[in-house]
């Protein structure tokens, strides 16, 4: 749902691209975090945009989608991630 309204809102401010740290590992209980359903919405944004339609589609990226929990605790700890926060 977080993606959906968020392709909305990126719908009327031509970003290029839109950004979701959802993780494969949690497909079971979170569909949503599947690479198919990203792929899926991808092709929502290209096919439901203004920008898509002029062949210049906001592009979905999913920079911890493959990542285990460690790798994912070890990149925030680099950028510094207030995990306390999250």
């Amino acid at each position: 749902m977080l993606l959906s309204f968020g392709v909305a809102k990126a719908a009327t401010l031509n970003p290029d691209r839109i950004c979701i740290c959802v993780n494969a590992l949690d497909y079971s209980r979170y569909r949503d975090c599947r690479p198919d359903y990203i792929q899926a919405i991808q092709e929502v944004l290209r096919l439901g945009t203004r920008q898509g339609r002029e062949g210049e589609a906001i592009s979905i990226s999913t920079p911890l989608i493959e990542l285990n929990k460690t790798e994912i605790i070890k990149l925030g700890n680099n950028w510094r991630v207030p995990s306390e926060k999250t």
